[in-house]
């Protein structure tokens, strides 16, 4: 027999959100709209029983003050003892005042920013008047002497080379030789002792060289472009201008020679002029005078003395030349007679 078609309602009981708060039904089904969120979740959501007990014990925000909850604090927020600024720092006492005197500032004492050992040389910086020696140039003062040689003078057991100029403003003394040598350069006058007062190099200069013939010239800074005295190896020495010997004599460049005790200038014009006032007074009468004989055995030549003029002529008996001969004279005021031929 055939069932004819019906419907059938089965009653399922469901717990209530009460139910399962009080946990009292057990023959009762769960639902989803009757659980919360955290029955939904996933296991790895919740916190462990070990986590749990950490954070039953750990500080609770509502306890802590407004600072630990911030990410970021200003200096101004913090409530001690003290007000902070560029001379204090913050310890457990509050702000507290740096001591000693100055400012520790990075600006001040690390302006370039290198963040390093302060005392390291290397990190040190030079200034014009505040120098950092090397190993090296350490050495090379020391070697200067057996210590030091300082500003005020000192002892150079050795050699001294100087490649420029040796400038010294009072004296310079050795026990051997200053020796000023050439470096092989044309212009050898650049070679040699220079005398000056700094502020009037212009005209209180004097200068000794070595000339490139080996003369020794002498020039000052007033003079013209020539050497005012150069003294040659054979002995020649030549003067510019003149040669002045105790502000009286002076001997030229012409070779004239003046002095205060000729009464005419120059020692040329002294003896012109003297001749022209001498030359008619100085001879104030002449005669002939003397005598000597030649005779003539035969028939050579016969010469009389030096000064005679024959005057006679004789022809002997015995037909033998006698000649006689007489000596022109002068007379020289304040000497007296002079034969004319002696002179």
């Amino acid at each position: 027999m055939a069932v004819p078609y019906h419907t059938h309602t089965f009653e399922i009981p469901t717990a209530t959100p009460q139910d399962m708060a009080a946990r009292a039904s057990s023959d009762k089904a769960v639902t989803p709209s009757v659980l919360g969120t955290a029955a939904t979740a996933d296991r790895s959501e919740f916190a462990t029983a070990e986590q749990g007990k950490r954070a039953d014990s750990a500080v609770q925000p509502e306890t802590l003050g407004t600072l630990a909850r911030k990410n970021k604090v200003v200096l101004t927020e913090i409530e001690t003892n003290g007000l902070p600024s560029n001379t204090t720092f913050l310890s457990g006492n509050g702000w507290q005042t740096l001591t000693g005197g100055g400012d520790m500032t990075v600006a001040l004492y690390d302006p370039s920013g290198k963040r390093t050992d302060a005392f390291d040389m290397s990190n040190m910086r030079e200034a014009s008047n505040a120098k950092i020696m090397t190993a090296d140039e350490r050495d090379k003062i020391a070697k200067l002497d057996k210590t030091y040689l300082p500003k005020t003078g000192g002892t150079i057991t050795g050699n001294l080379d100087v490649s420029q100029d040796l400038k010294g403003c009072r004296s310079l003394k050795t026990n051997g030789w200053v020796l000023i040598e050439n470096d092989g350069t044309d212009d050898v006058n650049h070679y040699g002792i220079r005398l000056t007062v700094p502020e009037k190099k212009s005209d209180h200069t004097a200068e000794i060289t070595l000339g490139a013939a080996g003369e020794l010239r002498f020039g000052m800074a007033s003079s013209p472009s020539d050497y005012v005295l150069q003294c040659y190896q054979n002995g020649y020495v030549r003067v510019q201008s003149g040669l002045i010997v105790g502000d009286k004599t002076n001997v030229r460049t012409d070779g004239n020679i003046l002095g205060s005790t000729w009464t005419n200038g120059d020692l040329s014009s002294h003896i012109e002029s003297r001749c022209a006032a001498f030359q008619n007074a100085c001879v104030t009468d002449s005669r002939v005078d003397g005598w000597v004989e030649l005779k003539s055995p035969t028939y050579a030549w016969m010469h009389l003395p030096s000064g005679y003029f024959v005057t006679s002529l004789n022809l002997t008996n015995t037909n033998i030349y006698a000649f006689g001969g007489r000596q022109p004279q002068l007379f020289i005021a304040n000497r007296g007679w002079f034969a004319l031929g002696g002179w």
